[in-house]
């Protein structure tokens, strides 16, 4: 039989095909891995396999094509994949999700030297007993803002004054995978080669103290995001999404404790420490501290709440994206997850904070430290330090006077292109429900005045 020759168009394909499966099937490493190209691996759960996932492909090729059409093999569609797609990986039940521990374990097996043995052995108990102080240290800090939150006499939903209760509170935030509209679970198969309507999803999530735990997902259109250049879900996007949770949900608490994983250009940034050096300046917290995680070891609760979203999303007919929303209401019964849309611009605000602090003094290196510290009494201070037990360090990162009460200006949407929207409408619409089309899959067309 001849054999079926990977072109561009097959490779297209076949790269659609994956990358709509891993945003439908896969989770995030909550290791935060990246791999040699620097791309976020995903993780298709432990049931899947090569075998598996080419059916799948075979299935919906046939259904776009019909059963005669001939197709790639096995060993072809693996290669392609590798090639293709390297970030998109399976998980093993006994791997490990931190490169250095694996590096470590695999260096204490294989080396024969008794010294290096030893030596690498002891670098690899440091280095797990260090993950486990940052473990402790974020749980306590969990805890205490739960204790906090009881104590709390100020209300949620009324007027609360900045910086009025002795306490603590402690918010963790993160960006999920996104999801696709339309989405079924009988899913047809030549959808997987197409581009649907994609939907952003960033938790901020709010640990014990309004008064429960919850966490708020904003959901976002791909006609939502903001309009600044090529940056996505960048600095601008991610701090305007926290600085909104945060005035939802302070309670006058006079410190704020925030954990992050270690993503540098989303939450691991110099503006991001000039935000919350800001927010000191504001007098909205008297003390903030940020914590990020040890690479490879940043699972936390965000992840548990986005795979909350993510099975009951995988179990629901999704036609739009208030489907998206509805499911993120109901993905708990305890109401922890909820949504927020942007409703052109009545649910959220997006603000240029880089150009708002444009002239504050960048911070080198700061991917070295995992832990940083502001406080009132030395205002325009940022202290920072790599390990729990060492001494802060600190730098000024602004010398000058600062009107902190004007907001930054706000950042528009940016709409679909007529070209996306084009796409949608002849690719997609087919596979929306009927009465659902002209939301998700409108014909742009139709409103053109003559």
């Amino acid at each position: 039989m001849k054999r079926v020759e990977v072109n561009y168009d097959l490779a297209c394909e076949i790269y659609n095909f994956l990358k709509n499966y891993s945003d439908i099937h896969g989770l995030p490493s909550p290791g935060r891995k990246l791999n040699k190209i620097t791309m976020p691996v995903v993780f298709l759960p432990t049931n899947f396999s090569y075998i598996s996932v080419y059916r799948d492909y075979t299935q919906a090729y046939k259904e776009k094509y019909g059963e005669e059409k001939r197709i790639l093999s096995e060993r072809t569609f693996r290669r392609t994949w590798k090639s293709l797609m390297p970030s998109l990986q399976f998980m093993s039940p006994k791997s490990d999700l931190c490169d250095t521990c694996e590096a470590m374990k695999l260096e204490i097996q294989y080396v024969t030297e008794h010294e290096k043995k030893i030596s690498v052995t002891e670098n690899y108990l440091a280095h797990l007993s260090r993950a486990k102080e940052e473990r402790n240290y974020y749980n306590n800090n969990i805890t205490h803002a739960v204790e906090d939150g009881k104590r709390n006499p100020n209300k949620t939903k009324t007027q609360i004054l900045f910086k009025s209760f002795e306490g603590s509170a402690h918010i963790a935030y993160d960006w999920a995978q996104n999801v696709h509209v339309p989405y079924s679970p009988q899913q047809v198969g030549s959808i997987f080669f197409k581009s649907p309507r994609k939907v952003q999803l960033f938790g901020v999530c709010n640990i014990g103290n309004f008064p429960h735990t919850e966490q708020i997902n904003y959901v976002i259109d791909e006609g939502e995001m903001p309009d600044d250049g090529k940056q996505g879900k960048g600095v601008n996007c991610t701090i305007s999404l926290v600085w909104h949770a945060i005035q939802k949900y302070n309670r006058g608490e006079k410190k704020l404790i925030i954990t992050c994983d270690n993503c540098v250009g989303q939450n691991k940034n110099n503006y991001s420490l000039f935000f919350y050096s800001w927010l000191i300046d504001r007098g909205i917290y008297e003390e903030v501290e940020m914590n990020f995680m040890i690479p490879g070891h940043t699972k936390f609760i965000c992840d548990s709440c986005f795979g909350l979203i993510k099975i009951f999303y995988r179990k629901s007919k999704v036609n739009t994206v208030d489907d998206v929303a509805s499911i993120i209401n109901n993905s708990t019964t305890v109401h922890l997850n909820a949504s927020q849309r942007h409703l052109n611009g009545e649910g959220f605000q997006y603000y240029n904070f880089k150009d708002y602090f444009q002239k504050f003094k960048k911070i080198p290196n700061i991917q070295k430290y995992h832990h940083f510290y502001f406080t009132s009494q030395h205002p325009g201070v940022v202290f920072y330090k790599d390990k729990l037990e060492d001494s802060y360090k600190e730098t000024t990162v602004r010398n000058f006077s600062f009107n902190f009460n004007i907001q930054p200006s706000i950042i528009n949407i940016r709409p679909l292109s007529l070209k996306r929207q084009e796409e949608l409408y002849k690719e997609i619409a087919p596979y929306v429900d009927l009465p659902f089309r002209n939301i998700t899959c409108p014909n742009p067309n139709e409103h053109v005045i003559d």
